[in-house]
């Protein structure tokens, strides 16, 4: 039909459009793309790259079910497949929860005191205390919101 439409068309275009219009036909569109990587410039060699390509493809899913048949069968069931998802989920946790607390603990034996600039800064000065320490008068064992001392500043400065 495309001759028809067009006589004066070239026969490698003629031939393009119609491998393409070919290919677009067929039912298995994979099937379709390998054979468009292999690049076939006439009408004959596609239709023998389409009955290779599906004869193979038709082998290999024969092989596949006889695979599948030898030695005793065995079936996947949804209990079964849950079962295989749990131990999995199982596994990975424990690993992941051993790494983590594998690198906390190297982290915290084997911690180096900061380096900024040229100084080395000693370990006090950048971990944290968990000290009640009092902002207001610099002592122990109470919080800035609840001193003494603060208070009395407040009402002095009121005066």
């Amino acid at each position: 039909m495309v001759r028809k439409a067009y006589p004066g068309m070239d026969k490698q275009l003629f031939n393009n459009i119609s491998i393409e219009y070919m290919l677009s036909g067929l039912p298995d569109q994979s099937l379709a793309y390998d054979v468009l990587t292999k690049r076939p410039r006439t009408m004959e060699e596609t239709i023998n790259l389409v009955g290779d390509l599906a004869f193979n493809l038709q082998k290999w899913h024969e092989r596949q079910i006889s695979d599948s048949k030898a030695g005793h069968q065995r079936y996947v069931t949804k209990e079964r497949l849950n079962q295989f998802g749990r131990d999995m989920k199982e596994s990975l946790t424990k690993n992941i929860v051993k790494s983590v607390g594998d690198m906390i603990d190297e982290k915290l034996t084997n911690r180096e005191p900061e380096r900024r600039g040229d100084k080395w800064l000693p370990k006090e000065k950048y971990q944290k205390t968990n000290s009640n320490k009092c902002y207001s008068c610099n002592q122990e064992g109470h919080f800035s919101r609840d001193c003494s001392n603060k208070k009395n500043d407040k009402q002095l400065m009121r005066i």
